[in-house]
């Protein structure tokens, strides 16, 4: 597989997982060459591929929101998610879709 058909197996992977357990209105963001501006109070702004940089999409379960990171084969550094979490008021899912035994494994931390 190239590397655009393991993100979409794994995000296929991913949402099953998510749906499994009980999250819904899941939203993933497509990656294209067009990047979103996010503007900040400060008066900054970047241009991100992903939501504020880190997220791959959105979902909601039970009247919460999650920002959803999924990654394959391995955890992503946890510093920047907790950094940006740290004066939020949602949650965040980090979903690690890897392949053990010819068989995917979906594992989730959760901030």
């Amino acid at each position: 597989m190239n590397n655009r058909e393991r993100m979409r197996a794994s995000n296929a992977k991913a949402v099953k997982w998510l749906l499994s357990k009980g999250y819904d209105w899941i939203w993933l963001k497509p990656h294209t060459i067009r990047k979103d501006k996010n503007y900040r109070t400060n008066g900054l702004h970047t241009y991100q591929i992903d939501l504020w940089g880190i997220f791959d999409g959105l979902c909601i379960k039970e009247g919460t929101l999650y920002g959803i990171q999924i990654k394959t084969n391995a955890w992503a550094s946890d510093k920047e998610m907790k950094a940006f979490m740290q004066d939020k008021d949602f949650g965040a899912i980090v979903i690690n879709v890897k392949l053990t035994r010819k068989k995917y494994v979906c594992d989730a931390r959760f901030y």
